[in-house]
């Protein structure tokens, strides 16, 4: 059967509500704290499901039930017809994939959720400061060490020629990855998301705008999304206008893309 992109976008969608469902089953069997982020919790509120243009989901678990949840789903992943693996060029965060691709027009996509650890981070000074610079970096180096799978996008003066130069220079070679993702993944988690007064996804899109006050995550609250109902921050409007401003405005529609990806 032939798909068109409305129709793929629309089988991605369902494929990943089946995956969130399954997740959130997980979550609550098992008493492991979960927030909708970014873009999810955007379309939660705005639209009470997927942002209608989007197939992103992703999920943020505090550290230490991140560590549980996957020490769970290794256990049970067979019998609940999900997966989880590392996203390779995303700084091994922790993916769930469903157990089938979709073919769309004889190429294949995969349907996933991103579930994102929660860190602490520190509040203010010269430790901040210390703390952002050297994850900086180091989200740097990773992405040099992975060059040949990263997208060409305009990402700014700077970061262009940064790039350019860095593949003229074969700078990729140089890079051990798996290394520079282990280091990472040590200097989050240098401060905790229980004993924090700023915590948050620290290695999201939006970088340092989502680390927000801990008592905007608190217990959480339910929202609807589709036919579920998903965890959200407790303070979620001080959540979505620290990311993203004026967020019940929708983006032009040159901006209004889908992330899945084609093999």
């Amino acid at each position: 059967m032939v798909l068109t992109q409305d129709e793929l976008l629309k089988e991605m969608q369902s494929r990943e509500l089946e995956i969130l469902q399954a997740c959130i089953e997980v979550c609550q069997a098992h008493n492991i704290r979960y927030y909708a982020l970014g873009g999810t919790l955007l379309g939660a509120v705005r639209h009470r499901g997927f942002i209608p243009w989007d197939d992103d989901i992703d999920i943020g678990i505090p550290r230490k039930d991140y560590q549980r949840f996957i020490e769970v789903m290794k256990n049970i992943e067979e019998s609940v017809g999900i997966h989880i693996a590392p996203n390779t060029v995303n700084y091994n965060i922790l993916q769930v994939l469903g157990s089938e691709k979709i073919n769309y027009n004889g190429k294949y996509i995969q349907a996933f959720i991103d579930i994102f650890p929660l860190d602490g981070y520190p509040s203010s000074g010269i430790k901040k400061w210390i703390h952002s610079k050297r994850i900086l970096w180091n989200r740097l180096l990773f992405k040099l060490s992975i060059l040949s799978q990263v997208a060409n996008v305009d990402r700014g003066s700077l970061e262009n020629l940064i790039v350019k130069a860095s593949r003229m220079l074969r700078i990729e070679k140089m890079l051990d990855t798996k290394k520079i993702s282990r280091r990472i993944h040590r200097l989050i988690q240098s401060y905790s998301f229980d004993e924090s007064s700023y915590v948050g996804n620290v290695l999201g899109r939006y970088r340092e705008r989502e680390i927000v006050p801990a008592d905007y995550f608190g217990k959480g609250t339910n929202l609807s999304f589709h036919h579920l109902v998903l965890r959200g921050p407790e303070k979620w409007d001080a959540y979505l206008t620290q990311i993203y401003g004026e967020y019940m405005k929708l983006p032009p529609e040159q901006e209004r893309l889908a992330h899945f990806e084609v093999e």
